[in-house]
C-alpha cells in the first residue's frame, strides 16, 4: 500500500525520517518580523564582491550612488 501525501506533509516527513542526512537542525526556522538587516548586509556582500576592479566599481556607483544602503533599498524590487 502507498502512502499518499501533500506536498507539505511528504516534506515533513522526509524531514523527520532524514534530518541527519539533509543537513536540517531540529529546531524550527526562525521567522523575520524585519529582513531589513539581512538586505544590508547582503548588499554589502553584492558590492564587496562586484566591486573587485575599478570599472566595476564605477557601474555600481553609478546605479546606486549612496552605495550598499541604496543597493539594500532596491534588492526587494530586484
Amino acid at each position: 500500500m502507498a502512502a499518499i501525501f501533500t506536498i507539505h506533509g511528504f516534506c515533513a516527513r522526509a524531514l523527520r525520517e532524514h534530518a541527519l542526512e539533509s543537513g536540517q537542525g531540529f529546531d524550527p526556522p526562525e521567522l523575520l518580523g524585519n529582513d531589513r538587516a539581512l538586505r544590508e548586509a547582503l548588499a554589502a556582500d553584492l558590492w564587496r564582491a562586484h566591486a573587485v576592479d575599478a570599472a566595476a566599481a564605477d557601474d555600481l556607483a553609478a546605479l546606486w550612488k549612496e552605495g550598499p544602503v541604496a543597493l539594500a533599498a532596491d534588492l526587494r524590487a530586484l
